[in-house]
């Protein structure tokens, strides 16, 4: 019933958030996203891609290195409370920004952006099947 934003700010209302921040369904804005977590709360770069998947999780991608003080270099899923759930690639596997994503129907997404990934022939487009 919230709603999710992404981009690039330092504040949610009168809340300190960094570029990652959800309201809930009566307009304020949400201070447990994110649970409690060891470092800046939210993404300590820009958010630009957001998609909820059908099990609640959410992905979030941008130009960024860590998620509510998690590393997660460029593309992150977070549980739906916020908190950061296993990393999606390895640390720094992503050489550039992702600007783009969309959830499938299964739990799996697609990211799209300005990077490349190891040993995958395609550039700038990541497909993350679902587990």
């Amino acid at each position: 019933g919230g709603i999710i934003v992404g981009g690039t700010f330092t504040q949610a209302g009168q809340t300190e958030a960094l570029n990652l921040a959800r309201y809930t369904s009566s307009g304020e804005v949400d201070g447990t996203f994110g649970g409690e977590f060891d470092g800046d709360p939210g993404a300590n770069g820009s958010v630009y891609a957001l998609a909820v998947q059908p099990d609640g999780k959410i992905v979030a991608g941008g130009n960024f290195s860590e998620v509510f003080g998690q590393p997660r270099r460029s593309i992150a899923r977070l549980n739906a409370d916020g908190t950061p759930d296993s990393p999606v690639t390895a640390e720094n596997a992503l050489s550039g920004a992702v600007r783009a994503a969309a959830a499938g129907s299964d739990a799996s997404f697609v990211a799209g952006g300005q990077f490349t990934f190891p040993n995958q022939s395609a550039r700038n487009v990541l497909r993350v099947p679902a587990r």
